[in-house]
């Protein structure tokens, strides 16, 4: 059984990876960004304590990590920040990114919507494939192009 419409249907799929990729990329970014954001601990616990993170971080789901990398890393400037207490033997280490409520707001969005595109493209793209329809491949590939430049 043989399509006439083999090459867009080889696009689409094309288009598709290549829109996965790129949104494992930035979770990629995301989970090293947010193992290493903050940590602390003594010299005897530190690495253990910083492996343990990590690992954590690796479980977390893409909507979670968008979440804590809004409320832990990014900080509106206006805003006070307290030091953490420590005891007197504790190393940390922290940083954050900061900027005015509009840009951080901006961020916090931009976030968002690549968390919606995702798990759109994830989990109901499905609807949008219909190989045999010429129509329907080229609103597909429009769709998976918009959505490439929205990352």
């Amino acid at each position: 059984m043989k399509s006439d419409h083999k090459p867009n249907q080889d696009e689409v799929l094309r288009r598709v990876g290549r829109n996965l990729i790129q949104f494992q990329q930035i979770e990629g970014l995301l989970k090293h960004l947010l193992s290493n954001h903050k940590a602390g601990g003594t010299s005897v616990d530190f690495k253990e304590r910083q492996q343990k993170q990590i690992n954590t971080i690796n479980k977390t789901m893409l909507g979670n990590l968008v979440n804590k990398y809004g409320t832990e890393v990014l900080q509106d400037a206006g805003v006070e920040v307290p030091e953490d207490e420590s005891p007197a033997d504790w190393i940390t280490f922290t940083f954050k990114i900061s900027g005015d409520t509009e840009f951080v707001e901006s961020i916090r969005r931009d976030m968002k919507l690549m968390t919606v595109q995702r798990n759109e493209l994830v989990h109901n793209f499905l609807s949008r494939w219909q190989p045999e329809s010429p129509e329907k491949l080229e609103e597909t590939l429009i769709y998976l192009d918009i959505q490439h430049e929205k990352m």
